[in-house]
């Protein structure tokens, strides 16, 4: 710990600066993606309010409990049934799955073309290739055919309840009928990635490591991967592992490792958590008044 300690001490207060604003700068984007997915209507400034709140509530509380903060307040807010809200998120959570492999199946060529073929990468590529393929295949199917199958669950005498959660899933998934918002919405996804990417990029940078383009973006796709399992408050743990194995692939340290995924968390961690607390307590202190 001694050494990992005194690397962050090393780390200069600007690159600091620059880490936390480039992640912040993920936020303007996500809200951008959300509205898009919701489509017309919505008050931005809470669907802002929304996504802080869970990520904030993310850093508190295990298990990702924050994707629950994040639906109930704007189920609140919105009028908008929980489901749809739900729906909504995880939508969110497939699609940056999607953008993660991607990423992570280029890291793995530039690997390739530098070092040979990694079979870490390789396999975790294939893997969750498949597993992401079926779930947005199955979804995009179950979207498609909605009218029919609404139609079969009434001729199989559907409780109202399965047919009222069945219709308000479909109405989270109504951007998937418009093929230019789905583009809007994979490339704001993409920019959202790219941004996260370049904090881990910089993080890395930071202890004088080479190759930190690649490390960096690979890294970023593990850990985020790792953290898609609900876990710890804030990933504590987990965050940390996903940095110790994509590091292993470089044959980099775990105390390089470590002192790379503490920078990084905490520039992510702390700034979140702040502003959901001074948001929860504006909120608190205008119910009051």
């Amino acid at each position: 710990m001694k050494s990992v300690w005194d690397n962050l001490r090393s780390v200069d207060p600007l690159t600091i600066v620059a880490m936390v604003l480039t992640y912040l700068l993920t936020f303007p984007v996500r809200l951008v993606r959300w509205s898009l997915m919701l489509g017309a209507g919505y008050d931005r400034v809470k669907l802002m309010e929304s996504i802080v709140l869970g990520f904030s509530f993310n850093n508190l509380l295990p298990a990702r409990a924050g994707e629950l903060v994040r639906m109930e307040h704007f189920s609140r807010w919105s009028g908008k049934s929980r489901i749809t809200a739900l729906t909504s998120v995880l939508s969110e959570k497939v699609l940056d799955c999607v953008v993660l492999l991607l990423l992570l199946a280029t890291c793995g060529l530039f690997y390739a073309l530098q070092f040979g073929i990694n079979e870490k990468i390789y396999n975790f590529s294939i893997l969750f290739g498949v597993a992401i393929f079926l779930i947005v295949g199955g979804v995009a199917l179950v979207y498609r055919k909605r009218i029919q199958l609404v139609a079969l669950l009434r001729k199989w005498n559907a409780s109202p309840t399965i047919l009222n959660l069945f219709v308000k899933v479909c109405d989270a998934l109504e951007f998937l009928s418009n093929s230019r918002s789905t583009f809007m919405i994979l490339v704001a996804s993409a920019v959202i990635w790219i941004l996260e990417g370049l904090v881990f990029v910089i993080g890395v940078h930071a202890f004088n490591i080479p190759q930190s383009l690649l490390i960096g973006f690979t890294t970023l796709c593990f850990v985020n991967f790792a953290i898609l399992i609900p876990s710890s408050p804030g990933y504590v743990g987990v965050f940390q592992l996903g940095f110790i194995f994509a590091f292993s692939i470089f044959h980099l340290s775990s105390s390089e490792a470590m002192s790379a995924s503490v920078l990084v968390h905490s520039c992510q961690y702390f700034p979140v958590t702040l502003m959901g607390v001074l948001l929860l307590l504006k909120n608190s202190l205008k119910k009051v008044s």
